[in-house]
């Protein structure tokens, strides 16, 4: 089972896949690490995102996808030093 770990930090997704084969973990190969939207992104901008994402997670043969997103504000919000 492949799970795919992304961390969205700004306009980037960093992603990281895990591969779990007899009780052993490892790394599979992922010809991306990261993704990226530019600054002031347009509608065609996410579509291709999401057309380019779904495409790494097919091509992985990816199960799960578990997403961290640094929240902006409130009690967890994370500052430039966390």
């Amino acid at each position: 089972m492949i799970v795919c770990g992304v961390e969205l930090t700004g306009s980037d997704a960093v992603v990281c896949m895990l591969n779990m084969d007899r009780g052993q973990f490892n790394l599979p190969d992922c010809k991306v690490r990261k993704l990226s939207l530019p600054k002031n992104h347009s509608r065609d901008d996410l579509k291709t995102f999401q057309a380019t994402f779904a495409a790494l997670m097919a091509e992985s043969g990816v199960a799960t996808v578990a997403i961290k997103e640094r929240m902006q504000k409130g009690k967890f919000a994370g500052g430039a030093w966390t």
